[in-house]
């Protein structure tokens, strides 16, 4: 077990200090020793920073690597439902998994956490139909009220085809094929796109969109023999979650985040087609399509180029992960803090080696991966932007903690944890800060850029801590270039650091100096003299003499 522990004066808020240290203190260290992997650290800042006991004004933050021990408790949590008439099947999607029943209850049982949870019954409008159940011990539970939808008849009628001749109509997500003259489906009022096809028979209209207004709806389709049209449907894998890719086919490119990309209404022919996606190897890249009566359908895998990935800043990357935990979790969302890597070559970051579950307990949303795999930043990417950033929420009105991801750009959400150890995250928020680019100028103008232009290969490590105004602490930036890469475990390697007021841009202090890249047990001692300060708000009060900060090697 890897261990981040600080252990402060009892009258103070040390917290933000001590974590910092870990990281700035590096150059202190005997030779053979260097601190864990970066993102480790960099979550072991949050961890120390964020768990607070008000009462007592102390301040503890454990970080595991690795894990085990027995599973947690698991409760019965139940949603119950009004409005349906008689055996009317209704079902909940919770976290991924999916009940049906025809009873008024339908039952799950959960740890302590934060889930999100959908629900649905055909002809039935929800209230409310989606949202986050929060379990804490015995009881949770959610009522939901179903109401009737009115729908109205969808007729499609067919002319041109022989008696007996079958012919397929798709309505939104549903198909229904049938030899006689209509087809019928029943829908609320909105608008459905719609397609029909028929073996050997060319369809006018063969796709379109219907609309319902409050009363029945008809469309006419006339079939005439001879080329019928296709679809053509490409599939990838490979890909990370939310992460774009494009198809050209035909000389028409759609681009999508979904798993799928379809091309309609083609005729029997050979057709060509190129695909493409950002940071990724596609296999085929290209190729062509032949159908000959059917709707034939592509595989596209994707493999990492291990080219640099798109940098960008941390304004940026708040923005796009904000935006992704508001569209699947609701709003309240406050950054608490965020950390960047930018490396000079792809790696795979065994997932592991994290475990936010110590001080905020909680799940990975969906399935967790073995890996999650760092895109490389260019050499020449701007000024404070990296390819990799991590982003942490908190939201109080839930006691809820979010901690989503942004690579190349695109977000992807990690982990979601509730609970009383989570109470106090609501406490700390990086609203005000600089933005990244500003920062890292700050640290290029004193000592930084210097570093940089005797030292070749270098990574950079950049962490920005939320304050606390409740306990007059200020975030601050904390940024490390260093030579030793993510992977090393033997070997000397130089490192530069500095920590920014995140919210006035002043400087609090720099350091430099030779570090082990090992990774292996730790013990950093207090400082024999506090660093210079710019701005002394910026770490709160300076009685450093009771600090003390330990790492402790993975059992």
């Amino acid at each position: 077990m890897t261990e981040i522990s600080a252990s402060l004066d009892p009258q103070r808020i040390r917290a933000r200090t001590a974590g910092l240290r870990v990281r700035s203190a590096r150059s202190r260290m005997a030779p053979g020793r260097r601190a864990v992997a970066p993102v480790v650290i960099v979550v072991g800042v949050v961890a120390v920073l964020v768990v607070a006991s008000v009462g007592a004004l102390l301040a503890t933050g454990v970080l595991r690597i690795g894990g085990g021990g027995s599973g947690p408790l698991t409760y019965s949590v139940f949603f119950n439902e009004t409005g349906l008439a008689g055996s009317g099947v209704w079902s909940v999607t919770l976290d991924g998994n999916t009940q049906s029943s025809s009873y008024s209850s339908i039952q799950f049982n959960l740890a302590n956490g934060t889930y999100p949870w959908t629900t649905a019954a055909a002809g039935y409008a929800a209230d409310p139909q989606a949202g986050l159940l929060l379990v804490r011990g015995p009881g949770a539970s959610q009522n939901i009220s179903f109401l009737r939808v009115s729908t109205y008849s969808v007729t499609f009628n067919e002319t041109g085809l022989p008696s007996g001749t079958s012919w397929t109509v798709r309505l939104a997500d549903s198909s229904r094929t049938s030899s006689a003259p209509s087809i019928v489906f029943s829908e609320p009022n909105g608008s459905y796109a719609f397609s029909v096809s028929a073996s050997g028979y060319a369809a006018g209209p063969s796709s379109g969109t219907v609309y319902v207004t409050g009363e029945p709806t008809a469309r006419y389709v006339h079939f005439a023999a001879g080329p019928a049209m296709y679809d053509v449907t490409f599939s990838e894998t490979g890909l990370g979650s939310g992460a774009s890719w494009t198809v050209v086919f035909n000389g028409t490119g759609q681009t999508s985040s979904d798993s799928t990309i379809q091309f309609s209404s083609f005729r029997n022919g050979t057709y060509s087609y190129s695909v493409s996606a950002p940071t990724y190897n596609a296999t085929p890249a290209s190729g062509s399509v032949t159908i000959a009566g059917t709707n034939p359908a592509v595989s596209v895998a994707f493999t990492s180029s291990g080219g640099p990935g798109t940098a960008v800043t941390y304004s940026q990357a708040d923005a796009t992960a904000a935006a992704a935990a508001a569209s699947y979790y609701g709003s309240g969302w406050t950054t608490m803090a965020a950390a960047a890597l930018a490396i000079p070559s792809e790696y795979a970051y065994p997932t592991s080696q994290i475990d936010f579950s110590s001080f905020c307990p909680g799940h990975w949303i969906g399935t967790q991966p073995p890996t999650v795999t760092l895109p490389s930043t260019a050499a020449t990417a701007s000024v404070g932007t990296a390819a990799v950033w991590f982003i942490f929420f908190s939201q109080s009105s839930s006691s809820s903690f979010l901690v989503g991801d942004v690579l190349s750009g695109v977000p992807n959400l990690l982990y979601l944890g509730s609970g009383s150890q989570c109470t106090d995250l609501s406490l700390i928020s990086a609203a005000g800060s600089i933005d990244s680019s500003q920062a890292v100028t700050v640290a290029n103008a004193h000592g930084g850029s210097a570093f940089l232009a005797s030292h070749s290969g270098t990574s950079t490590e950049l962490a920005l801590v939320g304050g606390a105004a409740s306990f007059h602490l200020a975030p601050t930036w904390d940024l490390t270039y260093t030579t030793c890469r993510i992977d090393q475990t033997s070997g000397i390697g130089e490192d530069f650091n500095a920590t920014i007021n995140a919210t006035s841009g002043q400087l609090v202090s720099t350091s430099s100096g030779s570090v082990s890249c090992t990774q292996g047990p730790v013990t950093v001692p207090a400082a024999t003299s506090a660093p210079v300060l710019a701005d002394a708000s910026a770490v709160g009060p300076s009685a450093r003499s009771t600090e003390r900060v330990a790492v402790v090697r993975r059992a």
